[in-house]
């Protein structure tokens, strides 16, 4: 590309990164606030930045339009190479103006509003990516609903005699002859997760990924949203 690509991004706190990585016009303000909040996992943000620019010398230098509407959307597709999208519609209308356009990105799992029958009429790649905060949202509901289940905030360090009996929970043997040792403890309440059911209100990327770790858990899952999904995506989530 003899030119400089154009990456039009729909602007989110998490693909703002692109521009710091890519554009060199990014404000010093904005480079400074990634690299504090990617200190903890990249202690050396210059370093890990110089590593991800060789390994992508085709986009770097590049420039970084993010938008936010529709309207700025069609303004910025005459110029661009690159869009990356979460919830903005791509359609035939939106790929008339884009005559340049290499790719579409999907930032998140849920495509509906990206007509990949119009992008690959004009061979132009649709991708997606699931989001990792999604993921890690959905990790930590489970953590959670397993808190519970387990009354984890209770028990949490009671593993002798003299801390349960410290708690007012003073150890009583099974007769190990004749039963098992589970719940030693004693600890009244605890539940399981499989067979219970999950109702989640909303089902957006987030509901999606909780209802496929629930189900692994053996879940039952219902939803509430406005307009039920069909049959196939029902049983794809």
């Amino acid at each position: 590309m003899s030119r400089h690509p154009v990456i039009v991004i729909e602007d989110d706190p998490f693909p703002r990164l692109l521009q710091v990585l890519l554009d060199p016009s990014a404000s010093a303000e904005r480079c400074e606030a990634f690299a504090h909040f990617m200190a903890h996992d990249v202690p050396d943000f210059a370093g890990w930045c110089r590593s991800v620019r060789e390994q992508a010398p085709s986009l770097y230098p590049a420039r970084v339009r993010l938008i936010s509407t529709q309207e700025q959307l069609r303004a910025e597709l005459p110029a661009a190479d690159v869009l990356i999208v979460e919830s903005l519609e791509v359609g035939r209308a939106e790929l008339a103006l884009a005559p340049r356009l290499r790719l579409v990105q999907q930032f998140g799992h849920q495509q509906s509003h990206v007509d990949s029958m119009a992008c690959a009429a004009r061979n132009i790649p649709v991708r997606n990516l699931r989001r990792r905060t999604n993921l890690s949202v959905a990790e930590h509901t489970m953590a959670l609903m397993l808190a519970l289940a387990k009354r984890m905030p209770l028990i949490t360090g009671l593993v002798t005699r003299k801390r349960l009996a410290a708690a007012g929970r003073p150890f009583r043997s099974f007769d190990r002859s004749q039963t098992a040792n589970a719940n030693f403890g004693r600890i009244e309440g605890l539940g399981m997760l499989r067979g219970a059911e999950l109702g989640l209100l909303g089902f957006g990327e987030i509901g999606c990924e909780v209802a496929a770790m629930a189900q692994a858990f053996g879940m039952r899952v219902s939803y509430h949203r406005r307009h039920r999904l069909t049959v196939q995506d029902e049983q794809a989530r």
